[in-house]
């Protein structure tokens, strides 16, 4: 996800938010969920998003509370008490560039899949910053 750049306002019927998909990683939750349109996210779980930060507050809001005592017991080898990988349910509203709505329902993976953001500054000069949410 990342702002919409000129190139892709330009080529948008509409630009309905600041959060713009161009690409899905292969095997993610997401991948076989759309025909890898690019996309504008317009709400998350019933939640309007209309900028990357407010798209950072609704991910981080779904958290799993499970995902440490999960990686541990993988981790010692141990079967997980609950008997299902953590994650949630999460309905996903998009627009495409071509102003067609979809609704992705998809199951997130917090084991597999957990939530990441990349930085980096704007100097040329400066390095990508990977955090975790």
């Amino acid at each position: 996800m990342t702002e919409p750049t000129p190139s892709v306002q330009e080529r948008s019927a509409t630009i309905p938010s600041q959060v713009f998909v161009f690409s899905e990683l292969y095997g993610s939750p997401v991948f076989r969920k759309t025909d890898r349109y690019n996309y504008y996210i317009t709400e998350i779980d019933h939640t309007p998003v209309k900028t990357l930060d407010d798209v950072l507050k609704v991910i981080q809001g779904l958290a799993s509370s499970e995902i440490k005592s999960f990686n541990t017991d993988v981790a010692s080898n141990k079967q997980f008490s609950s008997g299902k990988l953590p994650g949630c349910d999460v309905k996903v509203r998009a627009v495409t560039m071509y102003d067609q709505e979809i609704v992705l329902s998809l199951r997130t993976n917090d084991h597999y899949f957990p939530a990441w953001q990349a930085i980096r500054g704007p100097a040329t000069e400066d390095t990508w910053k990977v955090n975790e949410l």
